[in-house]
């Protein structure tokens, strides 16, 4: 965060506001806030005063984030079944998918998910360009190159000491 280094407030303001607006459009960022503390202990150990002004600075950040999601955090108190939105997500743990069709949707799911890189996409434009791959030929031989040198078994030990 370069606000935190000395190059501006308004940065903090704004990236805090983008960030409180994420709560309103992006449910993954729920779970930010449990990296923050981390961030916060590493940023507060900085040499001799510099830390105090950083967290003076997260301050601003996390004011900004607050003041955007305090609509959507409200909310959320009032009707707490609207956190785990969006409800057409469905587990295959769900009390209401029988058994007996877990193995099914976990195949069919397998299935889209290989041919996603390049045979088929997903059909929703939001994802992709409607039903295209996901990587173009030459960015899906790659893929399918890097894939092997990653799971090849090692055809020799390497040796410790040059000797």
């Amino acid at each position: 965060m370069e606000g935190l280094h000395g190059r501006g407030s308004w940065r903090l303001l704004v990236g805090g506001a983008l960030f409180g607006l994420g709560v309103h459009v992006y449910p993954s960022v729920r779970f930010a806030p449990l990296l923050l503390p981390a961030y916060v202990l590493a940023e507060a150990r900085a040499p001799g005063g510099e830390g105090r002004r950083r967290l003076r600075g997260l301050l601003l950040f996390v004011a900004a984030a607050m003041v955007v999601a305090l609509p959507m955090l409200r909310h959320y108190l009032y009707h707490p079944e609207h956190f785990t939105y969006p409800r057409r997500v469905l587990s295959v743990f769900s009390p209401r998918v029988d058994s007996r069709d877990v193995p099914g949707y976990l195949a069919q799911n397998l299935e889209k998910t290989l041919l996603m890189f390049h045979v088929r996409g997903d059909a929703n434009r939001r994802h992709n360009l409607s039903g295209a791959p996901m990587l173009d030929p030459l960015t899906g031989l790659l893929f399918l190159a890097g894939l092997i040198l990653v799971f090849r078994a090692p055809t020799e030990e390497p040796t410790v000491g040059g000797g």
